[in-house]
């Protein structure tokens, strides 16, 4: 799905940044080589690509691969741990407004 380069001087048409500044706070950089149909898409091929959960998986083996060859695998389990509270977070969330708004978790419908 990612072709990782070695670092050279490669023409990017298009790319996306993400990145956590001094505050803690994520942010994401764009960058388009020009306006022009072929780098449109090009950005567009990125921003869907973000849409699936492979490009998660993909992304977290990359980092996980990197950790291992850098021998610090204890890495890998903490921003395991931070990514599992942050979706349990989320599900009990859901879990409680579906709740709250006296929803059924499964709508006569779905049957």
């Amino acid at each position: 799905m990612f072709k990782w380069l070695k670092r050279k001087k490669d023409y990017r048409k298009a790319s996306i940044t993400y990145y956590v500044d001094g505050d803690g706070i994520v942010k994401l950089d764009m960058s388009l080589a020009d306006f022009s149909d072929d780098s449109i898409m090009a950005i567009s091929s990125i921003i869907k690509l973000l849409a699936h959960e492979m490009c998660v998986i993909e992304t977290f083996d990359f980092f996980k691969k990197s950790m291992q060859n850098s021998k610090k695998e204890d890495v890998i389990i903490k921003a395991l741990v931070n990514i599992g509270e942050d979706l349990n977070k989320k599900i009990i969330q859901e879990a409680t407004e579906n709740f709250n708004n006296n929803s059924p978790f499964i709508k006569p419908s779905d049957l």
